[in-house]
């Protein structure tokens, strides 16, 4: 199994310091190789925690999560943040590319803390093999300001990819898109996901989006369920 979550539970302090909100309660999960989940839930229901968690970026309150075998609770913070930039891949609703730089660049900031950094012609080559890829071939020299929502989105999915990462964590992807460019979105990631053998786990409320991965799970009252 590539990633494996065991009896995860996570709880914040309430204000008044007296009691605790619980996010999420009891949850076990485990993703194999270049599977791909989608999972559903209304606002609020701890679906970006969960993925938080997912991605170390955030600790569980109580329970276990291992990736590639991995105990990340084991790990310091730094050994997490290089387990993030090489092993995980993330894809936010918003791009956040760097203005000042081209989508070429932008893909490119991954490799730099990265030992492939060493090898950069390798990274560049990769990097615009992928950019061709989705569409970006003749835009790859072009900043933020100059592409669409789309163009730019499709770049922040090449990004996440540049360090060939086992899993890709991708939080409402198309939630920023109009239904056309949403929907080519999708499809992209779906057949990524093919191409690169890469799992990918992701939040969304589009049941459009949740068909086009192989298991689709409900967060409710943080609790998950698989629906199909």
């Amino acid at each position: 199994m590539l990633l494996e979550l065991e009896h995860i539970e996570k709880r914040y302090a309430t204000p008044d310091g007296k009691n605790s909100l619980i996010i999420l309660r009891d949850i076990s999960i485990k993703i194999a190789d270049g599977e791909s989940i989608a999972i559903l839930g209304p606002s609020g229901s701890g679906k970006s925690t969960l993925l938080n968690i997912m991605g170390a970026l955030d600790r569980p309150t109580a329970g276990e999560i291992r990736l590639a075998g991995q105990d990340l609770s084991k790990l310091t913070n730094q050994e997490l943040a290089s387990v993030r930039n090489q092993q995980i891949g993330f894809i936010f609703q918003l791009h956040h590319l760097l203005p000042q730089c081209t989508a070429l660049e932008n893909v490119l900031i991954p490799t730099i803390p990265h030992e492939k950094y060493k090898n950069a012609p390798e990274s560049i080559n990769r990097a615009k093999e992928l950019l061709k890829r989705v569409g970006l071939g003749n835009r790859m020299n072009y900043r933020p300001g100059q592409l669409s929502g789309g163009e730019c989105q499709r770049t922040a999915v090449v990004r996440a990819l540049i360090n060939k990462p086992k899993l890709i964590l991708a939080d409402e992807p198309t939630g920023s898109l109009d239904q056309q460019t949403a929907e080519s979105l999708g499809k992209l990631l779906h057949e990524l996901n093919q191409e690169q053998k890469v799992a990918i786990v992701m939040v969304t409320h589009s049941t459009a989006l949740a068909n086009l991965m192989n298991r689709r799970f409900q967060l409710s009252n943080g609790t998950l369920n698989q629906i199909s």
